[in-house]
């Protein structure tokens, strides 16, 4: 091959990816997006620009930004560095998509309250505020596949405990022969909780350990914990909650 066809060649790649770097992400979104993603009030290009609002598998987000990292190519992948608010709060990820349609989330931080995600998570009767720190999220299918991380809830309401917050708690998140596991257990507050939660890909959840009343608990949750049976030595009993997503 002559230098001038390398050249030539050369010129062509760079325009090629020029054109499609600077491709209108409005456009681009009415192409590729799915139909649980709606974005309105879009601006700039695939390489960076932001959104007004978008609602994202039932969870809603407003001030989008992005920038695209080149160097990510390199992987075989699209990266972008993402911002966004939800109701209330704020979310910042690493996110790419990979040429099989596998979707990264790396270094997500993210403050919310648990409102926000009624739609995915149905989780209509229980109330307080979320924050994540998530150092890998790997989703294949719409489910995710590993997670590695820390979720904390911070003035959790159980409207079927207790008509007020009843504690703040936390979850240390990693991956198990494909099920999701999450150590639980309380920082403060009326209960004292030691638990696992296990994600399955199935989509099931199970969330087993054992609860207790603190010396802050009302009488009225000291009452309601009573119907899980019989204590142990320390004042704890069994529980277990089970369903799907």
């Amino acid at each position: 091959m002559t230098t001038l066809k390398r050249l030539l060649l050369l010129g062509a790649a760079i325009t090629l990816s020029g054109l499609i770097l600077m491709f209108p992400a409005r456009v681009a979104h009415h192409w590729f997006s799915p139909p649980e993603l709606q974005v309105a009030g879009i601006t700039g290009s695939i390489w960076q620009g932001g959104a007004a609002e978008a609602t994202l598998a039932g969870v809603y987000l407003s001030n989008l930004s992005w920038s695209f990292s080149p160097l990510s190519l390199l992987r075989g992948r699209l990266a972008y560095e993402v911002a966004a608010e939800p109701v209330s709060g704020f979310v910042e990820a690493d996110a790419a998509v990979g040429f099989l349609g596998t979707l990264y989330v790396d270094s997500l931080n993210a403050a919310l309250p648990i409102s926000a995600l009624e739609g995915p998570l149905r989780v209509d009767d229980i109330a307080g505020d979320v924050t994540l720190q998530l150092s890998a999220i790997r989703i294949e299918d719409g489910w995710p596949r590993n997670l590695e991380g820390r979720a904390a809830v911070a003035n959790l309401m159980m409207r079927a405990l207790a008509p007020g917050p009843v504690g703040d708690f936390q979850a240390e998140f990693q991956t198990s022969d494909e099920a999701l596991v999450g150590v639980v257990e309380d920082v403060r507050g009326m209960l004292e909780l030691a638990g696992t939660l296990t994600l399955k890909p199935d989509r099931s959840y199970a969330l087993l350990g054992r609860v207790g009343a603190t010396t802050s608990a009302t009488d009225s949750l000291k009452q309601q914990l009573s119907f899980l049976g019989t204590p142990d030595a320390r004042g704890l009993r069994e529980f277990r909650i089970e369903g799907a997503l």
